[in-house]
């Protein structure tokens, strides 16, 4: 049986090694419309080699237009998410835009996550 059609958009993050901080934005920051998509699927990775912390967050930050950018976050999608390790959550539809951004909660260890967005329209 063959998989029904459908479009999708797929777009992949990375973030270049950084010790502890809040909000820090990948290395090419998009905007991504998902206010007409069907779904949204977002997976989170910890397993590049230059990521050794043992605590990120990936958070989404959103927008009406993809202009005026909300000052608090919309979701912490992973909190407190370890080292080596890959998780993909489903966001609800129907929000304008978002952006990712990354936390690395770690003292000691450096942050390099990567994560993919799967925007079927």
């Amino acid at each position: 049986m063959s998989e029904p059609h459908f479009n999708k958009e797929v777009y992949a993050f990375a973030w270049a090694a950084f010790s502890i901080a809040n909000g820090q934005t990948p290395d090419i920051d998009t905007a991504i419309n998902v206010g007409l998509a069907k779904s949204i699927t977002i997976q989170f990775d910890t397993t590049p080699s230059a990521h050794v912390s043992t605590s990120s967050d990936l958070n989404i930050i959103t927008s009406p237009d993809g202009t005026n950018w909300d000052t608090i976050v919309y979701a912490e999608a992973f909190a407190a998410f370890g080292d080596n390790a890959v998780q993909t959550i489903a966001l609800t539809p129907g929000i304008g835009f978002i952006k990712l951004r990354c936390d690395n909660n770690d003292g000691v260890n450096d942050a390099a996550p990567e994560a993919r967005v799967v925007v079927r329209r």
